[in-house]
């Protein structure tokens, strides 16, 4: 419940840094309690944020993260969407850094 409260007001505020930082509590709370429904639910609300900021770095580890639950529960067409969602957060990189 109290990471609940805090998720709100972190987004009521658009607090990127603390709604991340909420989002990685509740993957602890997650994987302990091998919820894993809402740990890929976790995963894409984290992806959808770190979107907003542009944080692609941590984006492909959040994608890594998912493909690797995917993985680990046999869900290889979801793995394999996962990582053509990978490949291109890395072409956006690269198209950035050619940019430059």
């Amino acid at each position: 419940m109290i990471l609940e409260l805090s998720l709100e007001n972190a987004m009521e505020y658009k607090d990127y840094e603390y709604i991340v930082k909420t989002y990685n509590l509740f993957e602890k709370a997650y994987l302990q309690t091998k919820d894993y429904r809402k740990l890929e639910f976790n995963y894409k609300k984290m992806i959808e944020i770190l979107d907003k900021t542009k944080n692609y770095l941590d984006i492909i580890k959040v994608y890594t993260k998912l493909q690797e639950l995917y993985l680990n529960n046999n869900e290889i067409e979801k793995a394999n969407d996962t990582l053509k969602k990978i490949q291109g957060v890395l072409l956006k990189v690269k198209e950035i850094e050619k940019s430059r």
